[in-house]
């Protein structure tokens, strides 16, 4: 096996959407988190004329993504959205018959970036739960037109993915001190997520404290004064139904 081949993701066309992924994401720890859960699907890697559909309306043709296409595309808007909101709530996805939130705590908003809100729609990765799958409702009139509006979704990917990104740097650059754990999807506590992403801002606190980064993070997450801090009351509340131009195509 070569060494390229031995790694989760290889390199790919420039233009893939998860592209960025290596240019902007250094941690490999952190590099492999977003690549085992947002996965590099062959779906988007292959010529995109093999998921165009031909719908005849009257005398005329439109053309439309297949339904594997539309589905691997939503999949993954719905993840990230998953991720923010598991980090925000400090839950795991999907646990029990436990209904979603559907809000974002106040106090959450700086550390997403977000000191004033102009509206809802800022916070666009976090509304993809509301909304029914926009690639399911998008019909073209000719070939070129789709593969324009696909573009325009994997950049809205993109876009996503170089934000999600830039905020988990952030919450780990506040070390203890962060309200969201960017581990909770993928069931970790923040406290041992910051030992495998950043092993130096556990060292840190230990000479801070005068003990082993061991110790540290076993205090961490066994002394209630010091565990991940509670979310106050959902005050942020996202729409519940969707607008077509969602992403701005």
């Amino acid at each position: 096996m070569s060494a390229q081949e031995s790694f989760a993701l290889t390199t790919f066309d420039k233009s893939h959407f998860m592209y960025p992924l290596h240019t902007v994401i250094h941690d490999p720890t952190l590099l492999l988190f977003f690549e085992s859960i947002l996965k590099n699907d062959a779906v988007f890697q292959t010529l995109l004329d093999k998921h165009i559909v031909t719908v005849e309306k009257g005398t005329e043709r439109r053309y439309r993504p297949s339904y594997l296409l539309g589905c691997a595309g939503w999949t993954m808007v719905q993840t990230l959205s998953d991720i923010v909101f598991t980090a925000v709530h400090n839950i795991q996805p999907y646990a029990g018959n436990a209904q979603r939130p559907q809000t974002i705590p106040r106090a959450a908003l700086e550390e997403l970036g977000y000191t004033q809100l102009a509206t809802p729609r800022d916070i666009d990765i976090t509304r993809f739960h509301c909304l029914p799958n926009y690639l399911f409702n998008l019909v073209c009139r000719t070939p070129g037109d789709l593969r324009r509006a696909f573009d325009a979704f994997q950049k809205f990917l993109c876009r996503s993915i170089v934000w999600l990104t830039t905020r988990i740097h952030y919450s780990i650059s506040k070390g203890f001190e962060a309200r969201l754990n960017w581990g909770a999807y993928i069931g970790v506590r923040w406290d041992e997520y910051l030992y495998r992403v950043s092993p130096s801002t556990v060292i840190a606190e230990a000479r801070r404290r005068g003990i082993t980064a061991d110790e540290v993070a076993a205090h961490y997450s066994t002394n209630d004064d010091f565990s991940h801090p509670p979310h106050p009351l959902l005050t942020h509340q996202f729409p519940r139904h969707c607008r077509l131009d969602a992403l701005s195509l």
